[in-house]
């Protein structure tokens, strides 16, 4: 990794995706519930998701 870059942004330039990006897809595609996909994919940037019930959801701890 470059100096002063994070592993978001690393994740991104290396794959063309954050982790959990890939696994809401997987998520989804194994048909989990979409909620849970919704939370998986803004849980590291719950200020990211469109209503305010998800960023309060997605800033509760998670075990990953």
């Amino acid at each position: 990794m470059e100096k002063g870059i994070g592993v978001k942004q690393a994740e991104i330039v290396a794959c063309g995706s954050k982790s959990e990006d890939v696994t809401a897809a997987l998520f989804f595609r194994w048909n989990f519930d979409p909620d849970l996909v919704h939370l998986i994919r803004f849980a590291n940037e719950p200020e990211d998701a469109s209503d305010p019930e998800t960023q309060e959801m997605a800033k509760l701890p998670m075990k990953r």
